[in-house]
């Protein structure tokens, strides 16, 4: 055989193989998880751990393989939508009904966690507790509906404006607290005065109009003597 024969021969292998190798993906691609599946358990390795032969898998054999990883994915699938609908209803007895926070009951909670955890290991952490002040005057002059936007605007600023790690959460009306992670007296003060003027740099949009804001707030820190502090409206 020439050199160019046997070139030619090599090239009609290698697109051969290709050819092959392109099919062998599509088929892997349209495979069902429960074909994938019935793969896996046809590896040799695992076959010869439970002392079957390959040719033993008869046709009947490969329907009810099948049939079993189907049912077994339909297992997970259930499965997952348990866990996600968990999920959701963990959410939803923790969330607030009208602002992006905790709820009260959410919130004591993790404030409880948090006192016990600075108890045990003497790390700070801090409360800080927001009262807003006019909003019974939004409520008489705009309506429930703008008072509502206002609490809505003072909950995102402060989600937004702590760390991931910190809890916001309604207390109740228009009262809003704010647990700070391992933060002293001093840090915490000068965060809640930070927050408090961002709040207040924020007026509410309400019907073409700009709707001002403003609270006040304490501070309070826990572990190693913290002091309570009150700091009175502007």
């Amino acid at each position: 055989m020439t050199h160019k024969a046997k070139g030619e021969n090599g090239n009609r292998k290698l697109s051969s193989i290709a050819a092959m190798n392109r099919r062998l993906s599509r088929a892997d691609r349209a495979a069902t998880p429960a074909d994938r599946l019935l793969r896996s358990l046809t590896g040799s390795r695992i076959l010869a751990a439970m002392g079957i032969d390959e040719a033993e898998l008869t046709p009947k054999m490969r329907r009810v393989m099948l049939s079993l990883a189907g049912e077994a994915e339909a297992l997970h699938r259930q499965l997952d939508e348990a866990r996600e609908r968990v999920y959701r209803l963990e959410k939803l007895v923790d969330e607030d009904t009208l602002i992006p926070a905790y709820n009260r009951r959410a919130f004591v909670r993790e404030l409880a966690r948090m006192t016990a955890f600075a108890a045990r290991y003497g790390v700070a952490g801090s409360l800080v507790y927001f009262d807003i002040n006019n909003l019974k005057q939004i409520n008489d002059a705009y309506g429930h509906a703008a008072g509502d936007k206002a609490l809505i605007q003072v909950a995102r600023i402060l989600v937004e404006s702590v760390r991931r790690t910190d809890i916001v959460g309604r207390l109740g009306g228009d009262e809003i607290g704010v647990l700070l992670v391992k933060t002293d007296k001093i840090s915490s003060e000068r965060k809640a005065a930070k927050l408090a003027a961002l709040i207040e740099a924020q007026s509410v949009p309400w019907q073409g109009r700009q709707v001002p804001v403003s609270v006040a707030f304490c501070t309070y820190t826990f572990a190693g003597g913290g002091q309570f502090t009150v700091v009175p409206p502007a």
